[in-house]
């Protein structure tokens, strides 16, 4: 009995239903949390493994209002915080920016405000952005396994709300401390969640002006090493390479090409990110039904 329930906690399932148990039983919500730091730890990595995105878009609101509930009865458990952070920075990436990014931006800073809280600092975008990478590699031992998982999670929300928010001054003042976060993962770590990093600098390219330096072609060079880190088979790589750079150099052949590579492919060939997988092959349907006006 003890083997099914933990197989059965294990799922994705399971994890959409345990914060409402929990919040059940309040006044127990901080024990059950301190002592169940491996169940809480595979939450962090099911959260996108759900392959079937209406239920993922109609359950992940609720269950961050739980979590957010269970948080007042541990405010300072980290691990509760990553999972926070987790869950609003991709709510907000699969469901929530392209049809309204105005409300996408504050779920982007509430959750670089979980994510960074988890690692002992308090932001708040964009009064208070996170500080200097120094300075957050010096606060106490810093454990590169579990500090840069949580790192990356905070700095993703973090890029994701500055993308948002690039006329703003306040924004445009922290870009450069953002670089430096950036540079840190690709220098340690460029293949995190399936070169992300990557992704992230290709996207930062892309988007800057060639008149303040930016270089398509270095943006094309970085979009490649992001496929390769997810063997091609992590579905954002090649759909914000057609979409943010095929687009922009109107190369229609690369992208039919890679965006058919999504439509064809299947989402589940990577089961951690199954969901981003699922929504990211609807996303890419419907840019590709757009070809005729996006190239001339």
């Amino acid at each position: 009995m003890r083997s099914i329930m933990k197989k059965w906690l294990s799922t994705p399932q399971a994890i959409l239903l345990l914060p409402m148990f929990m919040l059940s039983a309040a006044g127990c919500a901080a024990i059950a949390l301190r002592s169940t730091p491996s169940l809480w730890g595979h939450m962090n990595r099911t959260i996108f493994e759900e392959c079937d995105p209406e239920l993922a878009r109609g359950a992940l609101p609720a269950q961050l209002k739980l979590l957010e509930g269970l948080l007042g009865e541990a405010p300072g458990y980290d691990r509760l915080l990553d999972t926070l952070c987790m869950g609003f920075a991709g709510y907000a990436m699969l469901f929530v920016e392209d049809e309204e990014p105005a409300r996408a931006a504050p779920l982007y800073a509430r959750a670089s405000r979980y994510g960074f809280k988890g690692l002992g600092f308090e932001v708040s975008l964009p009064e208070t952005p996170p500080p200097p990478l120094d300075r957050m590699l010096q606060r106490g031992p810093w454990n590169a396994a579990r500090g840069d998982e949580s790192l990356f999670w905070a700095t993703l929300a973090w890029f994701s709300w500055l993308n948002l928010n690039r006329d703003l001054p306040d924004a445009l003042v922290q870009l450069p401390v953002a670089q430096d976060y950036l540079a840190y993962f690709l220098d340690r770590n460029p293949r995190l969640f399936h070169g992300t990093p990557y992704l992230l600098a290709a996207m930062q390219e892309a988007a800057k002006p060639a008149l303040l330096g930016g270089n398509l072609d270095h943006a094309a060079a970085l979009f490649e090493k992001a496929m390769t880190a997810g063997n091609g088979r992590f579905f954002l790589a090649p759909y914000l390479y057609a979409r943010e750079y095929a687009v922009k150099t109107q190369n229609r052949d690369l992208f039919t090409q890679l965006l058919e590579g999504i439509i064809h492919d299947e989402p589940k060939v990577l089961e951690d990110v199954c969901l981003i997988n699922a929504v990211v092959q609807e996303k890419a349907r419907a840019l590709l039904s757009r070809r005729q006006e996006l190239f001339f």
